[in-house]
């Protein structure tokens, strides 16, 4: 029924996709999820390489709200990135580029869209490393470029491409009931 022992022995473990440029590396699913603060929408691309590294996007917001002190919405800048997907994945320019996806009128169907368009498509990505509070350093897409690009025009930097820790944490301050922290 149970054991450890073959348990241990089939889990070989995924393997993460690493900071630097890679080749033949395809989008494998694209989330739709909402932040748990204020519910905002967001788009994240889950990543596959040749050797099965798994990677993915940073957050890409769907709001179309200008924020305060803001010079585009989030959705500004996600355009931004599924333009550069598509012109990478399909070797177009980019006005066919945004041609690609027109009269959408949902997220759901945005994903949809842009999973049917994305999903299996090769590109040479850039991951940027993002460090954690415990020095672990993990990989998100930085900049997707067409394979055909003949040397790359990419450069990987890990001076500038791994961002420190920051050193913020979010931690609950305890409520005091009767005198206790607890």
């Amino acid at each position: 029924m149970f054991n450890l022992n073959e348990a241990s022995a089939a889990n070989t473990g995924s393997t993460y996709q690493q900071p630097g440029i890679h080749e033949n590396v395809m989008i494998s699913e694209v989330v739709l999820e909402k932040t748990t603060k204020n519910d905002v929408p967001y788009m994240k691309f889950i990543t596959k390489g040749p050797n099965g590294e798994i990677g993915n996007s940073p957050k890409m917001f769907l709001s179309t709200e200008v924020k305060e002190g803001k010079k585009t919405s989030g959705w500004g800048v996600t355009a931004r990135n599924l333009v550069d997907w598509i012109k990478a994945t399909y070797n177009v320019d980019e006005d066919t580029a945004k041609s690609k996806i027109t009269n959408v009128n949902s997220h759901e169907q945005l994903v949809q869209v842009v999973s049917a368009l994305l999903v299996g498509k090769p590109a040479r990505v850039k991951f940027k490393g993002v460090t954690s509070s415990k020095g672990s350093i993990f990989a998100e897409v930085g900049q997707v470029e067409s394979l055909r690009v003949n040397p790359t025009a990419m450069r990987y930097d890990p001076s500038r491409d791994i961002k420190a820790y920051d050193g913020v944490t979010t931690t609950a301050n305890p409520i005091a009931i009767d005198g206790l922290p607890f």
